[in-house]
């Protein structure tokens, strides 16, 4: 997942935890204050407390940086930084060391957690953490990685209610981690649902008509939109986690993935169907490679019940019954039939479609002899009565004169010289 739209950004300069990315994240001082560009935690319940959003609930990757002195006091214990309730946490444990975790959708928390002692206290240090929403994780202190993982699978949960997301302390009320020092400034990325159109950009003309007819039509069938933003997320979740388990291990692994993922993106683009077949064919031996047939079957069954009540389900249902009614002909009629082939041209993919069996028309059973020209009678070596007497062939040369005009054809004796 692309994980660049800034959400949240609080620099402390005023005040107030004031959110100058402008998504309105801004923050609730609890017994702290907020001036010369910095905010002073003590412990207790001194916290910056956001609220929860709808788009903080939608977040499946982070990207958290915050830049922080830490000035501990006391036996050792964990300080966090900052954390979304039920979702994301990048904190100091106890040993000095920088740990960045998620709270997947099966509600495992997993991450990566750096060596001990590479936070030193009363310096100013920058950490980030960054989930991809797939299976990678990452964090870096002033610029230089000091853990990561390959195998904690996403995506992530999005920030919950009611405690939101805290900045300096535990999003739950007790006060058992509350950062010791001053934090003064603090940013947060989510992905971006909308990077799957940069597939569709590409077009080499607008269809923005074709899928805006496409929109119509199911308003006006009284489609439930609800259905379609259910199955939308619902898809989105199990492709991210089933292609995570596909990359998760090594970093390797990670790499061998993403080659796939390129390779069917590249073919997407270019609308080629043999290289997209190929690059599925592999990306399903992988998967069969990295997944449990069980939770394989799970996914496929979870897959087949988002789309269900779409469109595309009686197209699955058709496919999936066999016979005539799996043909590429049968499944292209039907396609056309619910206005399918419409949105796939509006995002050129009709090059995707089955292909078509004009009615009326049988499919050679083998290759036709072209010895003779079927309009004709005649054998395809030979010039059509028309153009007379022993004259050589006509062979337009395909030139135009300054102006537009054919230029002459100096092998046809009837052209003007």
């Amino acid at each position: 997942m692309i994980v660049d739209r800034l959400v949240l950004h609080h620099t402390y300069e005023g005040s107030t935890a004031f959110d100058v990315s402008q998504n309105h994240h801004h923050g609730v001082l609890e017994h702290v204050t907020s001036g010369g560009g910095s905010v002073e935690f003590a412990g207790g319940p001194a916290c910056v407390r956001v609220r929860s959003t709808t788009t903080l609930k939608s977040m499946r990757a982070v990207r958290t940086t915050v830049r922080f002195r830490w000035d501990p006091t006391g036996p050792p214990r964990r300080h966090n930084l900052i954390e979304g309730y039920l979702s994301f946490a990048l904190v100091i444990e106890g040993n000095g060391a920088l740990h960045g975790t998620i709270l997947d959708r099966s509600g495992i928390w997993g991450g990566a957690n750096s060596a001990p002692g590479v936070v030193s206290p009363g310096a100013w240090h920058e950490a980030t953490f960054v989930h991809d929403g797939i299976s990678a994780c990452r964090v870096d202190l002033d610029g230089t990685t000091v853990a990561q993982a390959f195998d904690v699978i996403g995506p992530g949960q999005g920030v919950q209610a009611p405690y939101g997301v805290a900045i300096g302390h535990w999003p739950d009320p007790d006060d058992r981690y509350t950062f010791e020092g001053a934090i003064d400034d603090v940013r947060v990325w989510i992905d971006r649902p909308d990077a799957v159109r940069e597939l569709s950009d590409s077009c080499c003309c607008d269809r923005t008509e074709l899928i805006d007819a496409s929109f119509d039509r199911l308003r006006a069938e009284g489609l439930d939109a609800k259905v379609y933003r259910t199955a939308a997320e619902t898809l989105y979740d199990l492709g991210s986690q089933t292609f995570g388990q596909m990359a998760a291990g090594t970093e390797a692994d990670r790499v061998h993935a993403f080659d796939l993922a390129r390779r069917f993106t590249l073919a997407v683009k270019a609308g080629d169907r043999q290289s997209l077949a190929d690059a599925l064919d592999q990306a399903g031996q992988l998967a069969q490679a990295k997944i449990a047939p069980s939770e394989l079957a799970d996914h496929g069954a979870a897959f087949l019940a988002a789309l269900q009540p779409t469109l595309i389900g009686p197209i699955l249902d058709s496919a999936l019954r066999g016979g005539n009614e799996s043909s590429p002909e049968h499944l292209h009629d039907l396609m056309t039939k619910l206005g399918i082939d419409q949105w796939m041209n509006g995002f050129c993919l009709n090059w995707a479609m089955p292909p078509a069996n004009p009615k009326g028309r049988e499919r050679p059973t083998s290759h036709p002899d072209h010895s003779t020209d079927p309009t004709t009678d005649h054998g395809s070596t030979s010039r059509p009565p028309s153009w007379g007497g022993d004259h050589p062939e006509q062979h337009d040369n395909g030139e135009v004169s300054d102006e537009g005009d054919p230029l002459p054809n100096d092998n046809d004796p009837r052209s003007p010289r």
